[in-house]
């Protein structure tokens, strides 16, 4: 059975996913499916869904680091340390 994807968003948050993983878009298309599906069965049943039941996952801790670069990257414009953010000197002190 083909899927067809007629909106153009959706088309590209899929390309834009499968590049990020390094897989097709079938797979990204299976595991996201899959992985929603588990989600909503849990919440019929009352189950509470732990964004942590996918830590061992090395894709999910990978896009944690790079969301960790990106944010930190916005919090440092130009790549200034935290003490130059803040304003302290070499010797610790407020500049």
């Amino acid at each position: 059975m083909a899927i067809l994807i007629d909106d153009p968003k959706t088309e590209e948050t899929l390309k834009e996913l499968a590049a990020v993983m390094g897989e097709s878009e079938g797979l990204s298309v299976s595991i996201a499916l899959q992985e929603r599906l588990e989600r909503v069965i849990k919440a019929r049943n009352g189950e509470r869904v732990e964004r942590s039941e996918h830590a061992h996952d090395p894709y999910y801790v990978r896009d944690l680091m790079e969301m960790s670069d990106r944010i930190g990257e916005k919090l440092r414009p130009g790549g200034r340390s935290l003490d130059e953010l803040v304003g302290y000197d070499e010797g610790g002190l407020p500049g």
